[in-house]
């Protein structure tokens, strides 16, 4: 799973990139990538760092470029020496021939390796959920008692060893390893953005998505990281400080992904018995607002408002409206820890 450093230098390139080698690493076959991708919306509901429906396009996006890629190098060597003997020939004999020139559709603009980061994480989260998902699912089977009478039972039981066998081909620990090598190549040559605080933070979520009872050590530092990128990105600060300097759809990602933040930084520090590291007025980002996401993209103009949510309905239905919640009441609990004695002696 995890690559030479040279596949992130094709050619010699003098700074790391995204190749098609490189996005072959990860699950190829689409339905699989709906099934995780539909995982990740399950979990992000709660959390919704960014829009999942531009972050499947955007995924998408970045596997027809390489497959787009690996066409167009493969027609390029096979037909390339055979093109110029044949333009050859026919500018000796047929030079008054104008043949038109075929338009070559202009090709998808390059991913950047942060995304790339971003998917490999979001994905090694999307594997953990669904593999946690399929042993749930065994264990319902299992409880019901072996039956031989019943054989629509044992058609579910073989169709769940089935869909075990292939969630076993996808290492959900190989993709975070790969994202956090993308992430090494990704800040010896490039500025962070929006994507590389988005890949932290998946990474952050799925360090804390492995059903133990306390935070792995690794996960605060990670978390000291994020912070101080933020306030070098200015995330601490609001969009709308620097008038047309964001679009509506940025300035949104930004307040969310500096709430999360917040947030992880109040109760992973209190986990870790540390203080949180963001300290009052440092900051002067508004709360996110509560929209639409299926009608909210990066053309969005205004504010899409919210579809009303049913009184004890889907409890999936008030995701967002969680999300707004949890960043209105981590102030309240940053003071309530904060007056707690000091726990990390």
């Amino acid at each position: 799973m995890i690559p030479s450093f040279n596949i992130y230098y094709p050619n010699s390139t003098a700074q790391a990139v995204v190749t098609p080698s490189l996005v072959s690493l990860l699950p190829p076959a689409p339905t699989v990538r709906s099934r995780i991708t539909a995982a990740i919306e399950e979990t992000m509901k709660m959390r919704p760092c960014f829009n999942v429906k531009h972050f499947r396009s955007r995924a998408e996006n970045m596997f027809n470029w390489a497959k787009e890629e690996d066409g167009r190098g493969a027609a390029g060597v096979a037909s390339g020496s055979t093109n110029a003997k044949a333009d050859l020939a026919r500018s000796l004999f047929f030079p008054s021939a104008h043949a038109p020139t075929p338009v070559a559709a202009s090709p998808r603009p390059t991913p950047t390796l942060s995304f790339f980061a971003s998917v490999s994480a979001a994905y090694a989260l999307g594997v953990l959920v669904c593999k946690e998902n399929e042993a749930i699912g065994d264990m319902d089977a299992h409880k019901a008692g072996p039956s031989a009478k019943n054989p629509r039972l044992d058609d579910n039981r073989s169709a769940s060893s089935q869909k075990a066998a292939t969630w076993n081909k996808f290492s959900a620990s190989g993709l975070y390893a790969l994202s956090r090598q993308s992430m090494a190549a990704f800040e010896m040559a490039h500025t962070y953005d929006l994507d590389s605080v988005i890949t932290y933070l998946l990474q952050i979520i799925y360090l804390l998505h492995d059903s133990r009872p306390r935070v792995a050590h690794y996960v605060y530092p990670l978390l000291g990281k994020v912070i101080h990128i933020a306030h070098m990105m200015g995330l601490s600060t609001d969009p709308d400080e620097f008038p047309g300097k964001y679009s509506l759809f940025e300035a949104e990602q930004r307040r969310r992904i500096w709430w999360d933040i917040y947030y992880y930084d109040v109760f992973i520090s209190d986990a870790m018995g540390q203080a949180p590291s963001i300290q009052d007025g440092t900051y002067t980002t508004k709360m996110p607002a509560d929209v639409d996401e299926e009608q909210f993209s990066p053309s969005s103009t205004s504010l899409p408002l919210p579809v009303p949510r049913r009184a004890g309905g889907d409890p999936t239905e008030v995701g967002f409206a969680y999300f707004i919640q949890k960043c209105r009441f981590v102030p309240t609990s940053r003071t309530v820890i904060s007056a707690q004695p000091d726990r990390s002696h």
